[in-house]
């Protein structure tokens, strides 16, 4: 869940980014730094901004990779506990028959124990 929450916020991030870098025009300030963006140092502004965007998407790729991940070893996770389940109820039946077989052999030795 917090994978999956983590992918949303960096695509949120990644929209946000891609927004100020479609914005950047010689003549408007800069948003973070308050500098002015001239037509000298938009290339260099863009290619921060641009920087930026490329490391979100490295995250987002990261964390989907690792929500996968997560996923997928939920799933196991869940196949061992019902296979460990269905080992336990097994073990349940071949107990209660022990059981009820231990009882009816007891029942035996008490009936000859009284005949004798």
């Amino acid at each position: 869940a917090q994978a999956n929450a983590r992918v949303q916020e960096l695509g949120k991030q990644y929209q946000r980014e891609n927004q100020i870098l479609k914005a950047f025009v010689p003549g408007i300030s800069c948003p973070t730094c308050r500098r002015p963006v001239t037509e000298e140092n938009l290339p260099e502004v863009q290619g921060a901004i641009q920087a930026a965007i490329n490391n979100i998407v490295a995250n987002g790729r990261s964390q989907r990779i690792q929500a996968a991940q997560l996923q997928e070893q939920e799933a196991k996770n869940q196949e061992e506990r019902e296979k460990h389940n269905r080992e336990l109820v097994m073990i349940r039946e071949e107990m209660e028959r022990l059981i009820e077989r231990m009882t009816l052999l007891r029942n035996k030795v008490d009936t000859v124990s009284e005949e004798k």
